[in-house]
């Protein structure tokens, strides 16, 4: 279940990562933080609205709601915890939980973004623009050590975001059928293999 929960949540999303090295604590977190942290804790998201969409995922007799801004699991709206199982059972297993997502950059610095009850949004729907060619990854080879996908500006415009806020649900015939054409497209399957491959 956890696998879904996150395969579905990094397949509908491209995330802005927070301009901070490590995640942030509030105010409310720290005792002794003063107001210039709350400031620099605030949402930044190229003036876009944060995700606002939510799903409540249900197979495996799991009932769990999640939500486009990387909460999951808990109804905000009425402070309950929302992942049942058995689906229909009344029966809350968990009460929170979120996405967080880290790496380094090209310079080594650690980049985190992650959430603590959803207290501040460091995710937001929609793609980020890179410059083609910018970098030297090639998906139909092995990836080599030195591998670097295309890279640029990382700007996305207010209705994008608000165009990629939703869920985009798809099954594991279709990820099948993708990964068959891409290996016609790309040469790594034979002609006679790829006659009823449709793009």
């Amino acid at each position: 279940m956890k696998k879904h929960i996150i395969a579905i949540v990094l397949g509908t999303s491209s995330m802005f990562f927070s301009n901070f090295t490590f995640s942030y604590h509030t105010v409310n977190d720290n005792p002794g933080a003063t107001n210039n942290s709350q400031n620099q804790s605030q949402a930044k998201g190229a003036n876009c609205a944060p995700a606002t969409a939510k799903i409540t995922m249900s197979f495996n007799d799991v009932s769990a709601l999640i939500e486009q801004g990387g909460s999951l699991w808990t109804n905000r709206a009425t402070t309950t915890a929302a992942y049942e199982v058995p689906a229909g059972s009344g029966l809350r297993v968990i009460y929170a939980g979120a996405l967080w997502m880290g790496g380094t950059d090209v310079n080594g610095q650690l980049k985190l973004a992650a959430l603590t009850f959803r207290s501040a949004n460091d995710f937001w729907p929609g793609p980020l623009t890179v410059t083609i060619g910018s970098g030297n990854y090639d998906p139909s080879a092995p990836t080599a050590a030195g591998a670097v996908r295309d890279f640029g500006e990382a700007n996305i415009d207010a209705d994008q975001c608000a165009a990629y806020d939703k869920f985009f649900t798809i099954t594991k015939a279709e990820v099948i059928a993708f990964n068959a054409w891409f290996d016609c497209e790309n040469g790594v399957q034979s002609p006679e293999d790829c006659a009823d491959v449709q793009a």
